[in-house]
């Protein structure tokens, strides 16, 4: 843990707001609570707020996807930092991650972007990676049950887009 976040001030934040197709690959499967920070670098934590307290620390922690429905952080949970907050409009994608970490794809049952810490984001979902498929067609805030957004997007997204 240590090491990823040292690693955050040697590589520096991204210039641009998409994310390389490799950023992120690395963990290889769901479990605790994995903070994916704006340079790329990941670290576990014990706790979802560890993780999100760590995000604000060298950027803004934007969105939290759940292995679980309804919120449930007894589960493993992915927590994205970036190093700008989102602009207050949809009409642009501020941040685009063309995949999730190896073993995320496909593991989301519930999302928010509402964490409490002054951001702005939304997230839109796609079923497959670099953005293709259907997968809530929509911007979504929060929601506690990704079967219930519209295409069932639960245990589908594998790529995602912050406006």
């Amino acid at each position: 843990m240590l090491l990823a976040f040292a690693g955050l001030f040697l590589t520096g934040s991204p210039s641009a707001a998409e994310e390389s197709p490799t950023a992120a690959k690395q963990p290889t499967a769901p479990g605790g609570h994995l903070l994916v920070y704006p340079n790329a670098a990941w670290a576990k934590y014990p706790s979802l707020q560890e993780a999100i307290r760590a995000g604000d620390q060298v950027g803004v922690s934007v969105v939290v996807f759940y292995e679980r429905p309804n919120y449930d952080s007894s589960g493993a949970t992915l927590t994205y930092s970036v190093f700008r907050d989102c602009t207050a409009t949809l009409s642009d994608k501020d941040f685009k991650f063309p995949n999730f970490p190896n073993g995320w794809s496909n593991q989301a049952s519930s999302v928010t972007t509402q964490l409490g810490n002054g951001s702005h984001c939304d997230v839109w979902m796609s079923d497959l990676e670099g953005f293709l498929g259907e997968c809530g067609n929509k911007w979504i805030d929060l929601h506690w049950d990704l079967r219930q957004v519209p295409y069932g997007c639960d245990n589908k997204a594998s790529s995602f887009e912050l406006s």
